[in-house]
């Protein structure tokens, strides 16, 4: 990441003062003191703190967005939200002693949610009983005005807590959290492919200020690099920076390290300022990884691998990017470092000697099929014999919509077949040369692609189908006209019991062409649940079984309703 302003006022102080009585400093029990005082649950703040920094205080130096402490209290706020000048005067302490010290550092982002939290109960007159209640405020502790934004942040926050967590802190201190179901069905959304921008898989779309980057209306011929650097920060966090006017830098993407989550923040076709070198710059994607180069094992995941991989191949398939090494660099790599953050290693060192490169570049063979140059086709192999041509048919998008089972793949030579049940279609023995595909399937908008099959590789070319019409797979023996228009604010689901037994619950929404499961309860002896649905004008469906200690029946059909606060 390149640097932006300088934070003089706080950050030189930190540097030179680093208390080493801190260092090994305990932090669970600041939990614990912090959920008593401020009354905010003690889980959540750790779910916080393992978000915003992964418990690491990184011994008071500021994170790139301005960040401190391990839970990564802004200098001064990004837009809307916590900052750490204020969190400290609400405990009665420096700013720069909140920064320094973790215990105090807690205790002051304790003390800001409750503030904001108070504010929050005065404004709707609801009350803040558990975890579930703070999802609003927890949104709002990302730091940003973007609504697609606060509800990823909160989502990440409250899986912490669902999944349970072992984590350790640089000092070997281990924090926990116990797992345990969080009662917030709307936090089960999740965002919806092609959220705008470029890419199809951005799960959010927050512009990059006007100043951070350069207008231009560049090509394909105009891109031929794409540029990986580390954060420095998290990913709300640095999303946020680049939103901010003070900031003087900005990446075309950032990318979520716990589940490879990505959000653009500047257009392909302009020129973002991440390289700290104009020509490389013009020429290239600047691509942000959540985290920091001296904790690579803790930030670079599977999850994120994959999806740097799927996006590099995307932006290949678009812009001609060769996929390989040449073409392909690290912030390190850029060259010139003719002033402090511009590029090279001799300023930057990110992703750092931690980053799998071989890992990554094996990942963008496999999801490109072989292709080296950038095209959408392998670029090895013979032009005369035959190969294998294989790929996915998905709903909306290549990478991350559902597998359609059954569609119709035609080719232009007369080859046909179907999807498997994950979507996949496969045709062996294809004579070398170019083809034309046609994809169909019922409720679908018919589609096509065309590929260079080369001899003797495995060809990749998958399609994205869009759905048509009114919302397909209805079970037979129902029908549209028995949906029922359910006004808010809740809805009841009800259904026919059976004797001794406990029953689960098990809820869609109707999203994009597909039914995406939402949430699951259990009402043991209950035969009725009530629920808040998040979305207006949205359709939703509702199943049940019945659960003994021989086990459980077969799920019921769905019974359909449409939602209209």
């Amino acid at each position: 990441m390149r640097h932006g302003i300088a934070f003089a006022t706080l950050s030189g102080l930190l540097i030179s003062c680093t208390p080493t009585a801190l260092e090994k400093q305990e932090i669970d029990p600041a939990f614990s003191e912090a959920a008593r005082q401020s009354d905010v649950p003690r889980d959540l703040l750790v779910a916080i703190a393992y978000s915003q920094s992964r418990l690491d205080d990184r011994g008071g130096e500021l994170a790139e967005d301005g960040s401190a402490g391990v839970m990564g209290l802004p200098e001064s706020p990004l837009q809307d939200g916590p900052s750490l000048s204020h969190a400290a005067e609400l405990i009665g302490q420096s700013p720069a002693d909140v920064a320094l010290d973790s215990r105090l550092n807690i205790l002051a982002a304790a003390a800001e949610l409750r503030f904001h939290g108070d504010v929050w109960e005065n404004e709707t007159g609801l009350e803040l009983n558990d975890v579930a209640d703070w999802a609003e405020i927890v949104g709002w502790y990302a730091g940003g005005e973007d609504a697609g934004m606060q509800r990823s942040y909160t989502r990440e926050v409250i899986s912490w807590i669902e999944s349970g967590l072992v984590a350790e802190t640089p000092n070997g201190e281990v924090i926990a959290i116990e797992p345990r179901e969080i009662d917030a069905p709307w936090l089960n959304f999740k965002p919806v492919a092609g959220a705008g921008g470029d890419y199809s898989g951005n799960a959010n779309f927050v512009k990059a200020h006007s100043s951070n980057y350069t207008n231009q209306s560049r090509g394909a011929s105009d891109i031929d690099m794409i540029v990986v650097h580390t954060a420095q920060g998290s990913y709300s966090g640095t999303a946020y920076w680049f939103a901010d006017s003070r900031a003087n830098a900005s990446a075309h993407y950032v990318i979520r390290s716990s589940d490879g989550e990505v959000t653009q923040m500047v257009y392909e076709e302009d020129k973002a300022w991440h390289g700290g070198h104009g020509t490389t710059n013009s020429r290239s994607v600047g691509i942000e990884l959540e985290g920091y180069i001296e904790k690579p094992s803790t930030y670079y995941t599977d999850a994120m691998y994959s999806s740097l991989a799927t996006l590099i191949v995307d932006i290949s398939k678009r812009q001609g990017v060769t996929l390989d090494r040449d073409h392909i660099i690290g912030h390190n790599e850029v060259p010139g470092c003719s002033y402090t953050g511009g590029g090279g290693a001799s300023c930057h060192t990110d992703p750092g000697s931690g980053f799998d490169w071989d890992k990554l570049m094996s990942k963008v063979n496999t999801i490109s099929g072989g292709s080296s140059s950038g095209s959408g086709g392998a670029s090895s192999g013979s032009t005369t014999g035959t190969g294998t041509l294989l790929g996915f048919v998905r709903e909306n998008s290549i990478y991350s919509g559902n597998g359609i089972s059954g569609a119709t793949v035609t080719t232009s030579t007369g080859l046909s077949t179907t999807t498997d049940s994950n979507g996949l279609y496969k045709f062996e023995g294809v004579s070398a040369g170019y083809l034309t595909l046609s994809v169909s399937a019922s409720g679908y908008a018919t589609a096509s692609g065309e590929e260079e099959v080369l001899a003797s590789n495995t060809n990749w070319e998958s399609i994205a189908l869009t759905s048509t019409g009114a919302p397909s797979g209805i079970p037979a023996g129902l029908s549209p006209t028995g949906w029922q228009t359910v006004y808010g604010p809740d809805v009841t689901m009800d259904w026919d019991g059976v004797s001794g037994a406990s029953y689960e619950v098990k809820v869609y929404f109707y999203n994009g062409g597909n039914w995406e499961y939402y949430y699951a309860y259990n009402t043991g002896s209950s035969t009725e649940k009530k629920f808040w649905p998040a979305v207006d004008d949205t359709y939703y469906a509702f199943s049940v079984r019945a659960k003994g200690g021989d086990g459980s029946s077969e799920w019921s059909d769905k019974s359909y309703f449409y939602f209209n606060n």
